[in-house]
């Protein structure tokens, strides 16, 4: 048998070896018997040959049957992995998209704590505005009875019975003013809670708009960022603006320490307070003529500083700032009769007065303007264009009023500015 199959499996590799049919053996009788052995032999072999080739046919089907299957198991093992991916990737979206809702409704209440913060600080700020309002009257009030003090005095030398009356009349008024400087102190005290109050909100919203810009960056439109940056500077701004607010309330409440001095002493120092400013905008400041004044020397040291920042501020571009601080003792008729600004009850017409001046060569304003730049948070131009609270100048006009003077402005666009100061000069002497 393993013979028979060998045999079959060299005639299936080799088909040439199969023997042909001898046609011609019919017709020899003496053959026919060996020709039917070998047609018999010849058939069975080619039928083995057949079955075998059939079967091996089979078996190479059903292997490729088999790596077909194979194949489409690990086709459906990957469509299965895919799906299971698929499903991770929805829920992770559906992850997110909880998020988003999260962070949307955290903004909401961050907006909503930000409108709340915006109402009590209008409503602070107006209550600040008021208790300045007092102050300021208080302080008028002041001023005025200090003036009969003095009318009183002078009586006192004409009569032993005014002089009576007077002592009586300076006890009540200095029982008045102590009464007004405790009043003084409280609203001051008022005032500087007050300042602080109003801190802790605009500290507030740095503190959210900061936050929100840090970690919400992604979520916000470019819009949305724009209006956190703005509100910040708005927040910026309102910090300078009540900084300043509190150095306009230290100028009434300051007591008036006043002492004689040079004023060239005082404006080196201001100089060299400002010389990082000076040299950035290569400014030259001449000082003419100044000799000794009787003044509060820190107040002092501040008009001569705002004067000076503004005349470094409102230069001209591509022209250097030339200002020029010139002093002089003159007569109340003559400041009158060369300052046409000055109103004659301003100033006593026979007394002396330290005139002192301050021209520079910056972009002026028109004349319309001579006393509301000095009117508290009066701008004559845009935040945008030149920064400032607008109250320099009305600290200025208030120091100057503490020191019983006047000041007056002139301005001419395109020329320059030239402010006037004259302040008492009799304890000079």
């Amino acid at each position: 048998m393993l013979k028979l199959v060998y045999k079959i499996k060299i005639l299936i590799e080799n088909p040439a070896n199969l023997l042909p049919l001898k046609e011609d053996a019919l017709f020899k009788n003496e053959h026919n018997v060996v020709f039917l052995k070998e047609l018999e032999e010849q058939v069975k072999i080619r039928t083995a040959a057949l079955v075998v080739a059939h079967e091996l046919e089979l078996d190479h089907q059903v292997k490729e049957k088999n790596l077909r299957q194979d194949e489409l198991d690990i086709a459906n093992i990957e469509l299965v992995y895919q799906n299971s991916e698929k499903e991770k990737r929805a829920a992770e979206h559906v992850v997110a998209n909880l998020e988003v809702v999260y962070q949307n409704c955290e903004k909401a209440k961050r907006s909503a704590e930000l409108k709340i913060v915006n109402i009590e600080l209008v409503y602070q700020n107006g209550e600040k505005e008021k208790r300045a309002a007092e102050l300021v009257t208080a302080n008028i009030e002041l001023s005025f009875q200090n003036s009969e003090k003095e009318k009183r005095a002078s009586e006192l030398n004409n009569s032993k019975v005014a002089n009576v009356a007077l002592v009586f009349q300076i006890l009540e008024k200095e029982k008045e003013a102590s009464e007004l400087i405790i009043a003084n102190k409280e609203l001051a005290a008022f005032n500087y809670i007050s300042s602080h109050d109003l801190q802790e909100p605009i500290n507030k919203i740095k503190f959210f708009t900061d936050r929100i810009i840090k970690n919400e960056m992604a979520n916000l439109s470019a819009e949305g960022i724009e209006s956190f940056i703005r509100i910040r500077r708005a927040a910026n701004r309102m910090e300078t603006l009540i900084s300043d607010l509190m150095e306009y309330s230290k100028t009434s409440s300051q007591e008036r320490l006043f002492e004689k001095i040079n004023l060239h002493k005082v404006l080196n120092e201001v100089i060299s307070d400002l010389s990082e400013k000076i040299l950035e905008k290569k400014a030259t400041i001449e000082a003419e003529d100044l000799g000794d004044v009787y003044i509060n020397v820190s107040q002092f040291r501040q008009v001569l500083t705002n004067l000076l920042t503004n005349a470094l501020k409102f230069s001209k571009p591509n022209i250097l700032p030339h200002i020029i601080v010139k002093g002089k003792l003159a007569q109340g008729a003559d400041c009158l009769q060369d300052n046409y600004e000055l109103e004659e009850e301003c100033l006593e017409a026979a007394e002396n007065y330290y005139h002192l001046r301050v021209s520079d060569n910056c972009i002026g304003y028109e004349p319309k303007y001579n006393k509301k730049i000095f009117e508290i948070f009066q701008r004559l131009h845009s935040k945008q264009a030149y920064k400032g609270s607008g109250i320099g100048l009305a600290i200025v006009k208030k120091i100057i009023e503490n020191h019983s003077g006047k000041i007056t402005s002139d301005g001419k666009v395109g020329v320059g500015t030239n402010f006037n100061i004259y302040i008492p000069s009799f304890k000079l002497n």
